[in-house]
């Protein structure tokens, strides 16, 4: 097989598929769910399951981004790190020209089919100051970053809940039957939010989860996501992601498990894009740990969250009780 290799993770991937995958077969539950387009999400044919991370690169690439920031960024950073409050004021005449800036970033974009159906659905709905100002915030203000965030949530939301939810806010009943299994399993939650006002998003690895296609995971975490859009300034202040995998490994089958998910590249490829393009921007990241075998899934997740959750990222790494402080 030839190899192609990415440039952020040197990543070695095989450019054949294996015949054995690790995602079972279509939902059969009571709940039908409308013919979903062609997934924009898994990659094109012919993508591997598994892929192998190479840590040391990993460490290189954070390094020079974390180097790459200036003092004004590092101190950023920081706040958003500790849950210091953002002291931005955002004047109405500095959000309108974003705005109208934003508007003229997307008509440079040749490729936005699932935008051209949202807007056409909903015509001044996607272009009005009150949705645009979410994806300023989520780019730090810049407009073509916005645009490009945008353009690509449309997208991505299409390939998840279909045409029918393009424009509507993910609730319960949009939900299948997988779905609501795996939100019950409670292995991502909302626990509330922080002192900043910052909802928190919790993720045990402890808890087992079995799911039929991947993109289950996603449209849980959407509607949780979703959930937590509703709290005041949300999108101001961003969201805090906590990964929780101490005294996770209990036994031989659940750390293969646990490995195989963290190495499956159609979830890797589907958290990036989710991260890539939902309104609610990841401000902090943890990770706590205390299995010293779990460095490749840690670094599998600074994969996911990209350069922004990145050097916002903080690794906890003892006991269960170490973790709680």
């Amino acid at each position: 097989t030839t190899q192609a290799k990415s440039s952020l993770f040197n990543v070695s991937i095989p450019t054949k598929h294996s015949a054995e995958t690790s995602v079972s077969p279509a939902s059969s539950g009571n709940r039908s769910r409308a013919a979903r387009p062609a997934s924009a999400l898994a990659g094109p044919a012919g993508t591997p399951n598994e892929y192998q991370i190479n840590e040391a690169n990993a460490e290189a690439v954070l390094v020079q981004e974390l180097n790459s920031l200036s003092i004004q960024e590092r101190q950023r950073v920081y706040e958003d790190v500790h849950g210091i409050a953002d002291k931005k004021q955002e004047t109405s005449e500095f959000i309108e020209s974003c705005c109208a800036q934003v508007q003229r970033e997307i008509r440079k974009i040749k490729q936005r089919p699932a935008y051209y159906k949202a807007t056409f659905l909903r015509p001044n709905a996607f272009t009005s100051k009150d949705f645009v100002v979410h994806f300023l915030r989520a780019e730090d203000y810049i407009p073509k970053r916005a645009a490009r965030r945008i353009v690509d949530y449309f997208e991505f939301k299409l390939s998840l809940f279909g045409l029918g939810r393009l424009c509507k806010t993910i609730t319960l009943d949009d939900l299948d039957d997988d779905d609501l299994r795996y939100l019950r399993t409670g292995r991502v939650q909302l626990l509330g939010k922080d002192r900043t006002g910052r909802p928190v998003v919790v993720a045990f690895s402890r808890k087992r989860a079995v799911y039929k296609e991947i993109e289950t995971v996603a449209r849980a975490y959407w509607y949780l996501f979703e959930v937590g859009m509703e709290y005041p300034d949300a999108t101001k202040h961003g969201l805090v992601l906590m990964m929780y995998d101490a005294g996770v490994v209990t036994d031989c089958q659940h750390e293969a498990e646990l490995f195989r998910q963290y190495k499956d590249i159609g979830f890797l490829r589907i958290g990036a894009k989710f991260m890539a393009c939902h309104p609610l921007a990841l401000t902090a990241a943890h990770f706590c740990f205390d299995n010293p075998s779990l460095a490749a899934p840690m670094y599998a997740v600074q994969h996911i969250i990209g350069r922004r959750g990145r050097v916002r990222y903080r690794s906890h790494s003892g006991s269960i009780t170490e973790c709680m402080y």
